[in-house]
Parts: structure tokens; sequence; C-alpha cells
């Protein structure tokens, strides 16, 4: 009987790649513009048609007509036991069966350009990381690329002019310098719900401003996870509405996924849905970045 059981079964793994393909394009695409892209490695695997398909732009666009976009977490690092400190390294925050979370690495290509890592900065749009590299002191400029996120590929971007902060408009492809950038010192920040948040690790503190009042606020409800905090760096992130806040610890980096509630009188407060150890080695930190794809 266990034989039997075992033979239907081994007969239904075989017929299922076969019925999908024999749908037509448009339904598969559907299919698989609904499933997680952390499927998409072992469905690329089932054919050279699926394989296709998940490196194509329309499952992309299907997904984000069909509000199944997913925000993906990216690290770029660096080794210190490393003979090239230069060689920066990409990784990946990935959901493990049992809830927990790792970063594993991922290949990028060899055409991706060297940039200067002194006075980096990057943002996240859509799919696509605008990475700006470090300032050339003798031109005063700061060169910038584009990588997308669907394919791991990038592209040449814009030259800006060094020593300032900006504010994007991406829908006019506008520039403008933002002064109440400086009225504060703050660091890796992120914007969640149009208010912007950083790890103040001097204090222990997560701070928040808000533009429409015009006004720094402290978060609340998170002073045993900061307190803990030792790190001399942090980087904060928009994880899908939650704060994803990155940290190092002895030989170790770590994430706390943190969700955010405004309250009465304005008050936010801050909730750890999830902390825990997502890297082991002593590595250098480039960038953290949040993706949606």
């Amino acid at each position: 009987m266990v034989s039997k059981i075992k033979a239907e079964d081994e007969k239904s793994s075989k017929l299922l790649p076969s019925l999908i393909p024999s749908l037509p394009e448009d339904v598969i695409i559907d299919i698989l513009a609904r499933s997680s892209r952390w499927d998409y490695p072992k469905l690329s695997l089932v054919s050279k048609h699926f394989r296709s398909l998940v490196a194509s732009p329309d499952l992309y666009a299907r997904r984000s007509l069909l509000a199944c976009t997913e925000t993906c977490l990216y690290a770029v690092l660096y080794d210190y036991d490393a003979s090239d400190l230069d060689l920066d390294m990409w990784y990946i925050l990935r959901r493990k069966a049992n809830g927990s979370r790792c970063l594993d690495r991922i290949p990028i290509p060899s055409t991706l350009p060297v940039l200067e890592t002194c006075s980096a900065s990057s943002v996240e749009i859509d799919s696509r990381i605008y990475v700006f590299g470090g300032i050339d002191h003798q031109n005063m400029t700061t060169n910038a690329l584009i990588m997308d996120c669907r394919f791991h590929g990038t592209s040449p971007k814009h030259t800006l002019d060094g020593y300032k902060s900006y504010v994007y408009e991406p829908k006019e492809s506008k520039w403008e310098i933002e002064d109440m950038m400086s009225s504060e010192y703050w660091m890796d920040p992120c914007v969640v719900d149009n208010v912007l948040y950083y790890h103040d690790w001097c204090s222990k503190t997560l701070k928040a401003y808000d533009p429409n009042h015009k006004c720094w606020l402290l978060v609340e409800g998170l002073e045993d996870l900061l307190v803990t905090i030792c790190s001399n760096w942090s980087y904060a992130l928009n994880y899908g509405g939650n704060m994803a806040l990155f940290f190092s610890r002895p030989s170790d980096i770590w994430c706390a996924e943190i969700s955010l509630e405004r309250r009465q009188g304005g008050k936010i407060w801050g909730n750890v849905e999830w902390c825990g150890h997502v890297l082991t080695g002593y590595f250098g930190i480039r960038k953290f970045l949040a993706v949606t794809v």
C-alpha cells in the first residue's frame, strides 16, 4: 500500500512540470506573480521557459499590478579578514523556515562599477537602487549609477555636485537642496509613513522627524532594545511598513524588525516584532538597502 502511494506521488510530481507549461503564458505569469520571489530560483529550474519567465520584466510588472510586490533588504559588506578590503560583497536578507532571518550572499555581475565608498549614499525607488559614489574632491562631483534589483544589472546615471544634501522628485526628475537635513546630525535614516527615523547610537534613542509639524520626536517603547545596542553603527530601513534596524555585536550582525504606531498626543511608539543574529563574521558595512520588487 505504501509503495502504491509512493508511486502515485512520484507520478504526480512528474506530471506537474508538464501541466503548468500547457497553460496559456498569461495564466502562468499570473501564477508566478502571486508566488513569493524567494521561490523564483527553484522555479527557474523547472524548464528553460520558466527560467526566461522569471527573468522577464513582464513578470515584475504583473506583480506590481496585482499588488504582490515584496520588500527585499540588501547589505553591501566587506570582510575584515579578506586580503582586498575594497572587494564589496552583496547579501540579501532571507526568511528561514523557522521564521528567523539570515543574510545570504548573492552573485553580482562583474560589470558593476567600483565606487568610492567614502561619503557614499544611496536611495531606493521602486525596484531600483540609485548608488552615489564618494566625492571627487578635485572636481567636487559625485558619480551615480542604477542597480535594477529584478535582474541585478546596472546602468550609469548622473553626475551631481558634491557636499550637498538633495531631495529627488522621480516623477519630475527634479533635484532640490534641502536645508532641513542639516538641522540635526543624523545618519542612515529611513522613512516610514512620511516620517524620517534614525537611530542615535550615542544617546541610545530612536528619533523621528515629522515633516508636517516640522519637529523631532523620541520614539518610545524601545528602551529595552536600544540600551543593549553597543554598536557604533546602525542602519534603519523601511521594511514593508515596519522598520528594520541593523546593528553589530562582537563578531555578529543583528537585525530587529520594529513596528511603529502613532498614539494620542502625536507620540510615536515602537514595538519589537523580531530581533536576532543574521550573519557571523567580522564585516565592515558599506550600505543597507530596501527595495520593492
